[in-house]
């Protein structure tokens, strides 16, 4: 069994491996179920089940899936390639009411033998046009975050995570050369961007 915070990966009876969240209260657990059974589908992580009693969530681990904080320098070009559906994913969960609020590197899961991409983590998710006013306390990671989550000011929208989005790409910008990268990766920002306004 790895531990690691709150979370578990580990082998169940059929000796699939399983990836177990942990958390500190019930309603912590029904609004992740929630918000992982509103967007299920390709692009987001299978959820397994639940254990109300043991407080968890199970959800389907692939062992082969790299997080993309984990790609070298060299896969710029597999991040192209990876980025309409990075931007398909995000796009299902707003078409089904939630933001994810903490889109970053750690949370886009790329899996190899598929091509494919698996969004993590719904402990940040909310239902578009939610009040942050009526939050007690919510998840964010500062660097992807845009002023109104810092702040807790205005309503949750699908903007926010494609903010995040681009203050992902914009890292990439600062380390790529290469020309036609550079050309690609304007075209899916003005798309991007489109969609923002």
């Amino acid at each position: 069994m790895l531990e690691v915070t709150n979370k578990t990966v580990e082998t169940i009876f059929n000796g699939s491996a399983v990836y177990i969240k942990r958390y500190p209260s019930l309603l912590a657990l029904v609004k992740d179920w929630t918000a992982a059974q509103s967007c299920r589908g390709q692009g987001i992580q299978k959820v397994l089940g639940r254990n109300d009693e043991r407080l968890e969530i199970h959800y389907e681990y692939e062992p082969s899936a790299i997080p993309m904080n984990c790609f070298a320098l060299n896969q710029i070009g597999l991040f192209l390639d990876i980025l309409p559906l990075i931007i398909k994913t995000i796009r299902h969960c707003h078409t089904k009411g939630w933001v994810h609020g903490d889109i970053k590197p750690s949370n886009i899961l790329y899996l190899p033998k598929t091509h494919t991409v698996r969004l993590i983590d719904f402990g940040a998710f909310e239902r578009i046009g939610r009040d942050r006013r009526q939050f007690e306390q919510w998840q964010l990671t500062p660097c992807f975050a845009s002023e109104n989550q810092l702040k807790g000011l205005g309503i949750v929208e699908p903007n926010d995570d494609w903010y995040s989005l681009l203050k992902l790409i914009d890292q990439v910008v600062e380390i790529e050369t290469d020309e036609d990268n550079l050309e690609q990766i304007k075209r899916q920002v003005s798309f991007i961007k489109a969609m923002k306004s």
